[in-house]
């Protein structure tokens, strides 16, 4: 078994594995490499246990724990959060608790209402296909190779510079910075390789 434990450090940005990764799954690993805080939710907690890795909370039913004791007794220590309501929502007060300043999640079904619940996080989804990123500042800026596609998700942009829409994406015209745009804050993917 594989042990992703170091040294930790809430700056560092906490994993949650919502629903099994799909396509993102290297972008998952590779994330195990710097020693993330990992939190597995209930329903992904069978495909998780397959990978031969380490989490660290884990938050679902008592009756769930209970059904997967003998699966977890090789993943001691571990924190166990009974989930009172949406466990997502479990996992982001629990992260905001520990002083987490930014999370990864990995879901099939990215929920951009929980920022505004959330507003001391930084998220990140990656949802298999892009990894989308919250833009709170209204300007999204970063350097791309030409052809990398976005699409926006939630809220409305003004303008954006060096990308062309094409096929519902905005897609790099070439190598250097993007910029979009906002009208108030947005959500933008990354598709991922």
């Amino acid at each position: 078994m594989s042990s992703h434990h170091v040294v930790r450090d809430e700056q560092e940005p906490a994993v949650i594995i919502a629903s099994p990764p799909g396509k993102a799954f290297l972008q998952l690993t590779e994330m195990f490499e710097w020693s993330p805080v990992v939190i597995v939710l209930e329903n992904a907690l069978e495909d998780f246990l397959k990978w031969d890795t380490k989490l660290d909370v884990i938050i679902g039913s008592t009756d769930f724990k209970t059904k997967h004791q003998e699966e977890l007794e090789f993943q001691q220590p571990y924190t166990f959060v009974n989930a009172q309501q949406n466990p997502l929502t479990e996992a982001l007060h629990y992260l905001a608790e520990k002083n987490h300043k930014t999370v990864h999640i990995f879901t099939a079904e990215p929920d951009f209402t929980i920022a505004s619940d959330n507003p001391q996080l930084e998220i990140v989804f990656f949802d298999g296909e892009m990894k989308i990123i919250h833009s709170k500042t209204r300007l999204y800026s970063k350097w791309v190779a030409k052809d990398t596609c976005f699409k926006i998700f939630d809220g409305k942009i003004n303008s954006h510079e060096h990308l062309v829409e094409k096929d519902g994406f905005l897609k790099a015209t070439e190598n250097g910075f993007v910029n979009v745009f906002g009208e108030t804050e947005f959500w933008i993917g990354e598709k991922l390789n």
